[in-house]
């Protein structure tokens, strides 16, 4: 993600809100990229695709698709977060199915996206990326359940800062 150039303060230097975004970027490349997740389990095409969607639901993909999803339409009842509430539906649908879908990020992001991005971080993003990054440790240590690790960072990425991705089939 890319910010777009914000004014520096008074001192020169990037305000404070700047630093954090920058630095929950940082740690979602990382968590991505610098993560190896062991062996190469294969469950990839439709069969796996279906098969790991409907294991996502039964152990709790339901649930946490179904109040992001509640979230949401609660969210949209107030005119103000209107915004706010169709994204958090939209991922609370990402959180349904994970399974053979990818993030996709626009290449370019708008200043109201990214005033929406910080907006969202600030109520609901921090919640998302603890509980993805603590889902995908937990799981990534349980050697089983790395594809659902897997599952869990993707879903980080999309949870942290949402305006201007898409999560579209692999």
């Amino acid at each position: 993600m890319n910010f777009p150039s914000f004014k520096l303060g008074r001192d020169g230097r990037p305000t404070e809100c700047v630093v954090l975004f920058r630095a929950v970027e940082t740690l979602i490349s990382f968590v991505d990229d610098g993560v190896d997740p062991g062996p190469r389990l294969h469950y990839d095409g439709v069969m796996g695709s279906l098969f790991g969607n409907i294991i996502w639901l039964i152990f709790g993909g339901f649930t946490a698709a179904a109040g992001m999803i509640t979230a949401g339409v609660a969210t949209c009842l107030t005119i103000i977060g209107f915004p706010l509430g169709v994204k958090q539906i939209g991922v609370g649908a990402a959180m349904a199915l994970p399974f053979g879908r990818k993030v996709q990020e626009a290449k370019d992001v708008s200043t109201l996206q990214t005033v929406l991005n910080i907006i969202w971080f600030v109520l609901f993003g921090w919640a998302l990326v603890l509980n993805h990054l603590l889902f995908g440790i937990v799981l990534t240590i349980t050697i089983v359940g790395i594809p659902f690790a897997k599952q869990h960072w993707k879903l980080l990425k999309l949870s942290a800062f949402p305006f201007g991705k898409t999560f579209d089939p692999a």
